[in-house]
């Protein structure tokens, strides 16, 4: 029953009501989907970084959260059509009736944090699934540094080279050139592998991907 506006910006599950914001444009934490917005066609975003609570309470209630009425939302969110009940670059809704239960299948960008179906992630690499984080087509070209952290699902033994040089001063410092619109796929230990120095840590807080 504690609205998380009080934490500030952080990364926490996020929810949308389609009922009172169909336009898409707020979102609140989970004691204020329960609460505030109960009985709506509340939307579960998940998890996102960097969000604060804005809840405006039901809208035929004025405009006020009912447990934290007096919120200054002064960091603007960057809203997205997640928050509308769409995703992916199909820009449909999940759950998808026009997809079977394994095309609809979601994973999440691990840079902008937005949900991919597995019908639409092309092209596919063999062993689709074996890897533990992604990074979509649009943030591959996005934050092209990143592919050097990557490694081909098809790889059995997932082996990273060391990639610890700092990309601080150029984002784009490993691979100069675009990815070519290809989704990149990550083991389970390729942060590790990330320079952790000051200015990169720097970087990647400017980026908004830390």
């Amino acid at each position: 029953d504690t609205c998380s506006y009080a934490r500030g910006h952080i990364r926490q599950p996020i929810f949308a009501c389609l009922t009172c914001h169909p336009e898409g444009d707020c979102g609140f934490c989970l004691a204020c989907s329960l609460t505030c917005h109960e009985g709506h066609l509340v939307e579960e975003i998940f998890t996102k970084r960097g969000f604060r609570c804005a809840c405006q309470g039901p809208r035929a209630a004025g405009g006020k959260c009912c447990l934290v009425p007096d919120k200054d939302e002064s960091k603007k969110f960057p809203y997205n059509k997640n928050f509308k009940g769409l995703y992916c670059t199909c820009n449909k809704p999940y759950p998808d009736p026009s997809m079977t239960e394994e095309e609809q299948e979601m994973h999440q960008c691990v840079a902008c944090e937005d949900w991919f179906h597995t019908k639409c992630i092309e092209p596919k690499p063999a062993q689709f699934g074996d890897w533990d984080e992604m990074v979509c087509q649009g943030c591959a070209d996005k934050y092209p540094f990143l592919e050097r952290y990557s490694r081909a699902p098809d790889d059995s033994k997932g082996e990273l080279e060391d990639q610890s040089a700092c990309f601080s001063h150029c984002p784009s410092n490993a691979n100069d050139g675009k990815t070519g619109g290809k989704y990149l796929f990550f083991n389970i230990s390729w942060r590790t592998a990330i320079c952790n120095c000051i200015s990169c840590k720097a970087k990647l807080h400017q980026l908004k991907i830390s």
